[in-house]
């Protein structure tokens, strides 16, 4: 036991000086993430259209909240949950463009195997199971042709 608390003496600078180490390095991440997010903010504050992914999104939340913009779109809005998009929105968004894969859509609400989602559904589900109007988009450029064609038979139109 003796042993255990000179160990403890010895060290106790090291530790003080870890522990005051590791305060700054968490202080210098939170000035980095608000100096990006400062910057983003910088580039698009006066586009006439925010376009976000689902991934940036769910980080950028708060920065798109501040910027207010007019338009959105949101690109994978299948994978958005609808509360994390509206936290993000503001009452200055008076366009909102949701574009995502409706097949995705129907298979996670039947993995839920209620045939709905709930809480953790996307606007873009919710709409879509209410009937309303959408417009599929009828060419994609990002996958390759081989591949392309073999999915060709899941989305009919």
């Amino acid at each position: 036991h003796l042993c255990t608390l000179w160990l403890a003496k010895q060290h106790e600078p090291t530790y003080v000086e870890l522990s005051r180490l590791a305060e700054e390095y968490e202080r210098l991440c939170k000035d980095k993430q608000n100096l990006e997010r400062s910057q983003i903010a910088a580039a698009v504050r006066h586009a006439p259209l925010l376009g976000i992914s689902a991934t940036a999104l769910g980080i950028l939340a708060p920065v798109i909240a501040t910027l207010r913009p007019s338009v959105v779109l949101v690109h994978q809005a299948a994978d958005v949950p609808e509360a994390t998009l509206l936290a993000a929105l503001g009452p200055e968004t008076g366009q909102l463009i949701l574009v995502g894969d409706r097949c995705g859509a129907a298979r996670a609400a039947d993995d839920a195997g209620t045939g709905w989602s709930g809480a953790r559904a996307s606007m873009f589900e919710r709409l879509l199971f209410a009937g309303l109007e959408y417009a599929p988009l009828q060419r994609q450029r990002r996958m390759v042709p081989s591949i392309a064609r073999l999915l060709a038979p899941l989305y009919p139109s």
